[in-house]
């Protein structure tokens, strides 16, 4: 019996040594692991400057250009109904029908002044921007250039005006520098004294006949003003404007042509003539 348990004994020691020896054996196991696999170290976490920034996504970009608009042509003008009228008269010049003038061109413009881009010699214009028409036409193999105002109501027929006949009767008759200069007033059937100009006064009046003035043909005119030239070896006298107002004068010294007086000496002529009493008899003083 003693024996027995004696035995008995001896087994239970031994399982409990094999079951000792089995734990020892796993804690070996476990530790082994754990020595050769370390957790790799976060050196993101102990180093937040290597840590790698998680990319922004780029922000939506909403800007849609504009379409840009196709510019729409300019509108051409239509032709003036005015133009008619210039068509009627270049045919009636020409001694043409209508039918055979064409109009080459037209186009609305605006003129530096009143004289549509076409002065003719002698006269003042407005300085002063004017709408208007520039209209080209051609017959019997020339053209014939017309400009106008914006309704057709004032219009030039500027070809005519390039084949006017021009004089410079200052440069042509030699009247620079004279001595003296005196105007006279038709009074009662004679020219009685109406003003001696000064050495100023004569300069500006004779530049206001230097330049070109147009050429027309002689009439019968009642001058109402005679202008005497005076220089140490002649004397030279012009008779200027009609009875009726016209800006018509005439050299003695030219026997075949008449001059339409220039607008510049027409003023001089009415400031000089402003010295008049009434009923218009000279003043002598």
């Amino acid at each position: 019996m003693n024996n027995l348990k004696l035995k008995i004994n001896k087994i239970n020691l031994l399982y409990i040594l094999i079951g000792l020896l089995f734990a020892c054996l796993m804690i070996v196991i476990i530790l082994t692991s754990n020595f050769f696999n370390p957790d790799p170290v976060d050196y993101d976490a102990l180093n937040p400057q290597f840590a790698t920034p998680t990319p922004t996504p780029p922000e939506k970009d909403d800007y849609v250009p504009a379409n840009t608009p196709t510019p729409e042509p300019t509108p051409t003008p239509e032709v003036p109904g005015f133009g008619g009228l210039f068509m009627a008269e270049l045919s009636n010049k020409l001694g043409i029908k209508p039918s055979d003038i064409k109009l080459v061109s037209y186009e609305d413009t605006i003129f530096n002044d009143s004289s549509l881009g076409c002065p003719e010699p002698g006269k003042l214009y407005a300085q002063v921007l004017t709408p208007g028409w520039k209209i080209l036409f051609k017959a019997n193999g020339s053209s014939y250039e017309y400009h106008s105002n914006i309704d057709g109501s004032y219009y030039i027929n500027c070809t005519s005006l390039n084949n006017l006949e021009t004089l410079n009767v200052i440069e042509s008759f030699n009247l620079y520098n004279p001595k003296k200069v005196d105007i006279f007033r038709l009074n009662d059937g004679q020219f009685l004294p109406l003003k001696k100009l000064n050495k100023d006064e004569i300069k500006t009046f004779v530049d206001s006949l230097n330049s070109p003035i147009k050429i027309i043909e002689k009439e019968n005119c009642t001058f109402l003003y005679k202008i005497t030239f005076i220089f140490n070896d002649r004397n030279v006298n012009l008779f200027s404007i009609c009875e009726d107002g016209k800006k018509y004068g005439e050299f003695e010294i030219s026997e075949n042509n008449a001059f339409e007086l220039p607008d510049i000496f027409m003023n001089l002529i009415g400031q000089y003539s402003s010295l008049l009493s009434f009923p218009g008899r000279p003043s002598l003083n």
